[in-house]
Formats: C-alpha cells, structure tokens, sequence
C-alpha cells in the first residue's frame, strides 16, 4: 500500500517535517477554534 501523505509534509530523508505541520495547525486552529467553543470541546481551555 502506498503513501497517502502529501509530499510537502515529507522532507527529502523520508522524514515528516514536524515544524511544518505543527506550523499548519497552528494556522487551521487560529481559523477554526471557534469549534471548539460551539462544540463545547473540554479538552481545549479556550477561556
């Protein structure tokens, strides 16, 4: 079974690139925390 992962998440050893992707969750989360709130999400402190 092959890969599904995109290759900009990827560095050229075959490594993630965990700067990388913590970096895009930090942006999706900014974009989207308010569904932690509508969800009532207690896992997440969001006060």
């Amino acid at each position: 079974m092959e890969s599904q992962i995109e290759n900009r998440w990827v560095k050229t050893d075959g490594s993630l690139d965990m700067n990388l992707i913590f970096k895009a969750f930090q942006q999706f989360w900014r974009e989207n925390s308010e569904i932690g709130r509508k969800y009532q999400y207690q896992e997440a402190d969001l006060t």
